[in-house]
């Protein structure tokens, strides 16, 4: 595709680079990200937005819990150091630029 063969020994890091992709777990931090920001400007009793909240009785499986998609999301405001109160802000979640946040 450019030129690079596996004897070049180049990491992902330095492909991605030569080739201008963003990291695949950038893009969809990103996105989940955004609509995060999307749901919680919602009406209160839009069933979108119950979603999140919404919790499951089921039976215990063996090993750790899965993680829920909220911990998930509260990752990746952390490692983007992104707060609450910008997300309830839905003039600045919408005009926000998530490139400037990789």
């Amino acid at each position: 595709m450019c030129g690079v063969k596996l004897r070049d020994k180049l990491s992902c890091i330095e492909l991605r680079q030569q080739l201008v992709i963003e990291d695949v777990v950038k893009v969809v931090q990103r996105n989940r990200l955004w609509w995060y920001g999307h749901v919680l400007i919602k009406n209160e009793h839009d069933w979108v937005k119950n979603c999140i909240t919404l919790e499951f009785e089921a039976a215990r499986q063996r090993g750790r819990p899965r993680k829920t998609w909220q911990e998930i999301v509260d990752k990746d405001m952390d490692d983007l150091q992104i707060k609450l109160s910008d997300d309830l802000d839905c003039c600045k979640w919408m005009r926000m630029n998530w490139r400037e946040l990789e």
